[in-house]
């Protein structure tokens, strides 16, 4: 009787539910996690197609590796999918109970026969196999019969292959490997969660002497502006032709510059020999460099990079910045936010909001290096 009322009441609550809501609910049970898995497969595919052309088709101007790129990533793509449709299609769905009238249950659940010549087996029978009682007696269930590539038939219902004894160590190798997933690409998303809250980028992050490109000018640099404003600094040295000239060459255009060979020794170069761009203004050419530096100027710098944050805004900013949807287009942003993982409309991408505590402690910053110097 209970399980007579508790049917009674699904169907009731299912009669009470419209019919369109129940069919909407069943396609999205059905087939949602299928377009939700399409969909996550296909969404690098636009990044893919432009970043490729804006750099190969672009700037490399080359059209040919673009196209190979393009190629080989909807190749890649393609082979998602075509595995996706495998898995799929081979998927048998829940298993069916059986009812109480069915004919497989009961053939199940017949009772053993004495003799296999005294009747003909009936469809469900055979499908079905010997039933439950005689297949805990008979020693010999395992083979009924053997498919088509001589296999041994494991399940007396349907010809599902048996399963592998060496499943379980699958199974261990699989948990393993995406422990091992979990723990890289935790850390790493992890870790860009810090850097979206503290405004700061990777490179910025593990590369703490990219505060020097920030320094203010030393006060004598400003003093001396103000000495030798009606003069040019291309009369004092060319860095250009320091660094793509050889050092006999050097030695002889000392002479004819209006700078000492003893100051052009001392006089710092910024960038290092190795960089392409060269000094274009005094005031770069007193800027502090790593490879210049003293040993505490380096502790210093270093101990400062976690401190001065050039482009944070406070945490609340800094994710708005990325994951605030305007009231006027609300549904396009937030699409936008899902499909490439930011919105990033509010700037032009050259240029982004600065800290306004970062100033003053850069100044701090570079009288403390210009102390220990």
């Amino acid at each position: 009787m209970i399980r007579h009322t508790r049917r009674t009441s699904s169907r009731s609550q299912k009669t009470g539910i419209p019919k369109i809501i129940r069919r909407v609910w069943h396609l999205i049970t059905t087939y949602g996690p299928a377009i939700v898995a399409v969909a996550f497969i296909l969404s690098a595919m636009p990044s893919i197609i432009l970043v490729t052309i804006a750099h190969h088709y672009k700037i490399e101007r080359t059209v040919k590796v673009s196209i190979m790129h393009i190629f080989i990533a909807c190749l890649l793509e393609l082979m998602a999918l075509s595995s996706f449709i495998v898995c799929i299609s081979r998927d048998p769905g829940p298993i069916q109970q059986l009812g109480s009238g069915d004919a497989e249950r009961a053939a199940l659940d017949a009772p053993p026969r004495s003799n296999e010549n005294d009747e003909e087996l009936s469809l469900a029978e055979a499908l079905a196999g010997p039933s439950i009682k005689d297949a805990e007696s008979s020693e010999d269930d395992s083979d009924i019969e053997v498919d088509d590539q001589g296999e041994k038939r494991w399940c007396r219902k349907c010809w599902a292959p048996k399963v592998l004894d060496s499943t379980p160590f699958h199974a261990l190798y699989l948990a393993l490997g995406g422990a091992i997933f979990t723990i890289c690409m935790g850390s790493f998303a992890g870790f860009h969660v810090y850097l979206v809250t503290t405004g700061q980028t990777t490179i910025e992050q593990l590369s703490p002497y990219m505060l020097l490109r920030y320094l203010p000018p030393p006060r004598t640099v400003d003093a001396r502006k103000s000495n030798d404003s009606d003069r040019s600094f291309e009369s004092d040295v060319d860095l250009q032709s320091m660094l793509n000239t050889g050092p006999e060459e050097i030695q002889l255009n000392t002479s004819s510059s209006l700078v000492s060979p003893a100051g052009l020794e001392t006089l710092p170069l910024y960038p290092p020999p190795g960089h392409s761009m060269p000094v274009a203004s005094r005031q770069n050419s007193f800027q502090l460099a790593e490879h210049t530096m003293t040993r505490e100027q380096r502790r210093i710098v270093r101990s400062a990079a976690g401190k001065i944050r050039i482009y944070d805004l406070g945490w609340k900013r800094n994710w708005v910045e990325l994951y605030a949807a305007r009231p006027e287009r609300y549904f396009l942003d937030w699409l936008e936010i899902f499909w490439w993982g930011g919105r990033g409309t509010s700037g032009n991408g050259r240029s982004f909001p600065r800290n306004p505590k970062a100033g003053h402690m850069l100044e701090r910053l570079r009288e403390h290096l210009d102390g220990t110097s």
